[in-house]
């Protein structure tokens, strides 16, 4: 037996002493096992205990002590004055044993059940099971006066039974609860930690839901909810949720040209995705309950209305619905991470999709020409209302910007690891942050590895590459070299890179700060994934942003000055949020009242939706006044210009079209290929005013160059007009003569 692990001593006699008893330890060893059990004892950390049947005898009297499973014989002095002695027993581990204790000749046969100490309690070299911190593991919390132990939010501790090291770290399901720590429950019997029953979960580390339950594929904490097995109406349900609104509003951002790259909204984008990914990561993990505290109904319902309206930038629109989903009980952790990768696909897959509709229109295939033409009347009424073009490119650089975070963040929770520690805060290992049952770089984490690198490398590493460099002409040689020069990428840059100063002004060219941009995403989401501690994560994502503000006070690098105005201040707003949360955290620990703080939060926080709602309002106002004003400068008794059969059959042929091209082909008219959109729309130039891209431009011309590139899009709709128009003489005519 270890003598460091057990202590059953209270006047341990001199070694001379000592050694006369163990000699005598064959003979007790066998008179103990020829005596019947006498009585059950029950020992607890710090309990002492009377043993029975042994009367009292001489101050020098010795008492000896054998435990049946060991070789060792333990001696204690009696008290003087005491009927029988007190023994405290402390044990590292579990379990049932027999004593015997000699008095004077008298042999006792006692059955006992040792207890290891809580978690939080260490033993000492005095026998006694303390509540110590440092050098401990400083996770842990306990209180010898109440026998209570906890573990920091955030953190999960788990031993299977009492042989079992008990082991600590970062887990991402232990964020439940309003208080800074979670009680640590056992069974004194078996040695088993209750921790991981309060959240449906089992195994090392509560890694596993139990029989019977599965994760909330729309929880950010991974929920253990009832699921028992595969359910395919939850699939479609969740099918449903992740896709129909990514579609609706990629959709509106391609017919109605919502610019989300450039301009007044860039800012914006960047605050709603990066605040978003903080409590999705970070902030939510604490509970909302955590800090509203009392009665404090305002700081309980804001987050719902000022969360959601950052989230759809994330494309994260499951909270609105709040739904809780279980789609298979043999899901884990790193399966969701997956499901969110593929969905960050989407909207580029939708572009894709677009791409090759235009292009198999272009070619005249049959089945695309049919379809366009069914189609034809809605889309050309939404544009001929809103006067915006479409640009393919430009609508996949906005959803390049969407679905950016979600890359980046879910590559690098891929590489995030989680240290283990067992109760005195040595390193016994280390896992996968959110999902504890691999081990960090382990066979089964390597193919995740393999998939987060790729992702960096290309989606989260190219974006920023390209961007911060293209403007360079050893960059565009190299680019031109691998023939990716072309009107795509031209235009690709553009759509971030157009509200930027270009250099022609005599001032520096800043069009790399659209890269620059990308750069501190990425920072940021890095910081947010990979540091271990909320603490650090707040205060270097502090100083990540003070340098970006510097950058931009240095610099100033959009065109309007106001931009410069208003991203400035967005990002001196975010600090102050980030400040606030830091002190927050630290107030929580110390004085659990942070209600007040936390409604001033949510004041700061709304900021932002205020602005994004008076330039919606703004933008709205302006379109529909230049609606009215060309609606004013139309003749009444006139057909619009759209409609005039000379307009459709005189206008000039776009290129690649035959000289003796017809508008009484319908299927000619809307032959156009990409490129033809992509280089008439790059010689229009931009509509001040005409949307959230706000570029430069003059009106004739551009409305020139407007009826030009859309007289092709309705030739269709002219053919259908002008059969209408006949069809409608006739019936007239026929209706006529038979009346008459």
């Amino acid at each position: 037996m270890k003598l460091a692990s057990m202590t059953l001593v209270l006047l341990v006699l001199p070694q001379s002493l000592c050694v006369t008893l163990f000699n005598n330890l064959g003979r007790l060893h066998k008179e103990c096992e020829a005596m019947n059990v006498s009585k059950y004892e029950y020992l607890f950390p710090g309990q002492m205990t009377q043993l029975p049947n042994i009367k009292h005898c001489a101050p020098t009297g010795i008492i000896e002590v054998l435990f049946m499973d060991n070789t060792t014989s333990f001696a204690v002095r009696q008290n003087p004055g005491n009927n029988t002695p007190s023994i405290a027993v402390y044990e590292n581990e579990t379990s049932s044993r027999l004593m015997c204790v000699k008095n004077n000749g008298r042999i006792t046969k006692v059955s006992i059940t040792l207890n290891y100490c809580r978690p939080g309690f260490f033993y000492t070299q005095q026998g006694t099971c303390d509540c110590l911190t440092s050098p401990h593991n400083p996770n842990i919390a306990c209180s010898k006066a109440e026998g209570f132990s906890a573990v920091v939010v955030g953190h999960c501790v788990s031993r299977s039974s009492g042989k079992d090291p008990l082991l600590e770290a970062r887990c991402a399901f232990a964020s439940h609860g309003t208080k800074p720590v979670l009680a640590i429950e056992q069974n004194n019997t078996t040695g088993e930690t209750l921790f991981c029953e309060k959240f449906n979960r089992k195994g090392t580390l509560c890694s596993e839901c139990t029989r019977g339950n599965g994760l909330s594929v729309f929880s950010d904490t991974f929920d253990c909810i009832p699921c028992s097995r595969f359910r395919l109406k939850n699939l479609a349900l969740y099918l449903v949720i992740e896709l129909v609104p990514t579609t609706v509003f990629v959709l509106i951002i391609l017919f109605f040209h919502i610019g989300i790259t450039t301009g007044p909204v860039n800012g914006y984008i960047f605050f709603a995705q990066m605040v978003t990914t903080q409590l999705e990561v970070l902030f939510l993990k604490f509970g909302w309950k955590m800090y509203a505290q009392g009665n404090n109904y305002l700081a309980t319902i804001m987050p719902q209305w000022i969360i959601n309206p950052y989230c759809i930038w994330n494309l994260t629109f499951y909270r609105i619905f709040n739904e809780n989903i279980c789609i298979s009980p043999h899901l884990r952790e790193v399966h969701l991470l997956a499901l969110n990768l593929v969905m960050a696909h989407y909207p580029l897959l939708l572009m894709f999709i677009t791409y090759v509709i235009i292009e198999l229109k272009a070619r005249n295939i049959r089945v695309v020409t049919c379809l366009w033409r069914l189609l034809c009347f809605n889309c050309v009424r939404c544009r001929r209302v809103w006067q915006a073009k479409t640009s393919v490119i430009d609508a996949f650089a906005s959803c390049l910007l969407l679905s950016y975070t979600k890359f980046v963040l879910v590559s690098f929770l891929y590489l995030s690891p989680s240290e283990v520690h067992d109760d005195r805060g040595r390193l016994v290992g280390r896992v996968l942050s959110l999902d504890t049952s691999l081990k960090f770089l382990s066979h089964e984490h390597t193919p995740y590895v393999a998939v987060a690198i790729v992702m960096l490398l290309t989606f989260g590493a190219l974006p920023p590459l390209i961007l911060t460099f293209y403007q360079f002409r050893l960059f565009q040689s190299c680019l031109d070299r691998v023939h990716l020069r072309g009107v795509a990428m031209q235009r690709f840059v553009e759509a971030f890179q157009g509200c930027y100063r270009d250099g022609t002004d005599g001032r520096i060219d800043c069009r790399f700060f659209a890269g620059i941009y990308f750069l501190f995403r990425c920072t940021i989401l890095m910081i947010t994934a990979l540091l271990p501690s909320y603490p650090a994560v707040f205060t270097a994502i502090i100083i990540t942003l003070s340098l970006f503000l510097l950058l931009f006070a240095i610099f100033r690098p959009y065109k309007k000055q106001r931009y410069n105005i208003i991203d400035s201040a967005i990002i001196f707003l975010f600090i102050t949020i980030t400040a606030l949360q830091l002190y927050m955290y630290y107030k929580l620990h110390q004085t659990f009242t942070v209600s007040h703080v936390f409604t001033f939060y949510h004041f700061l926080l709304s900021v932002p939706l205020v602005y994004i709602t008076v330039y919606v309002v703004n933008w709205l106002y302006q379109q529909w006044k230049q609606r009215h004003n060309r609606r004013s400068n139309t003749p009444a008794d006139r057909q619009p210009e759209f409609y005039r059969e000379s307009a459709l059959e005189e206008r000039v042929p776009l290129r690649g079209e035959p000289s003796g091209y017809s508008a009484r082909n319908p299927v000619s008219q809307t032959e156009v290929s990409i490129e033809n959109l992509l280089e008439d729309e790059r010689n229009e130039g931009e509509i001040d005013g005409q949307g959230p891209r706000g570029g430069e431009g003059t009106g004739r011309e551009v409305r020139e160059g407007r009826e030009q590139l859309w007289r092709s899009a309705v030739g269709a709709w002219g053919d259908w007009y002008r059969w209408w128009q006949s069809y409608t003489s006739g019936q007239r005519k026929a209706k006529h003569f038979s009346t008459s």
